[in-house]
């Protein structure tokens, strides 16, 4: 595949979740030829050690609500402990899902998919607002597109940015 992208001599960037399915992917494709430099996960946007996904990028509460009523589960249900801070989102709202069902079940029960078309579908039928996200997911979102775009412009350039470098123009685009 990297071959293919390199001799049509495109322009990339892929976004990959920090977690351990991502991390497998990233290999893969540097494996396959993929230059390390065009691969960008989630948790080098956010600037965190450990397992964050594309979930990560929204606001904790205003993903907590979708959650809920996707599960059909009362929002004041979801209790968020302290030590919940260090673990990505969907990890959190995992366990209490379980917590909440009293399920026993083994591996992931929330539905991410359906997530994902939950909040598609609320702002194509002005449900809720982009303001509804929250100010860390706007945030969030900001960063990512400033530091994609970031990687595009060192590409076109023939330059390539530290992290230290794409965080500040991330910083820089939410101050604009």
């Amino acid at each position: 595949m990297g071959r293919l992208v390199d001799a049509e001599n495109y322009s990339y960037v892929i976004l990959l979740d920090g977690d351990a399915e991502g991390e497998r992917a990233s290999e893969k494709l540097v494996s396959e030829g993929i230059t390390p430099d065009n691969i960008l996960s989630i948790q080098d946007i956010l600037g965190i050690d450990g397992n964050a996904t594309i979930e990560d990028l929204f606001a904790k509460n205003f993903l907590a609500e979708i959650a809920s009523n996707v599960h059909d589960i009362p929002y004041d249900d979801l209790d968020f402990p302290d030590d919940s801070l260090d673990k990505n989102i969907t990890e959190v709202l995992n366990g209490e899902i379980k917590r909440i069902t009293e399920s026993s079940e083994s591996g992931f029960i929330l539905d991410k998919a359906m997530i994902a078309e939950r909040i598609c579908n609320g702002l194509l039928n002005n449900e809720f607002s982009l303001g509804d996200l929250g100010l860390e997911s706007t945030e969030n979102f900001a960063d990512a597109i400033s530091m994609i775009n970031e990687l595009f412009a060192g590409m076109e350039t023939g330059g390539e940015k530290s992290e230290m470098e794409l965080k500040e123009v991330g910083s820089e685009a939410l101050s604009e």
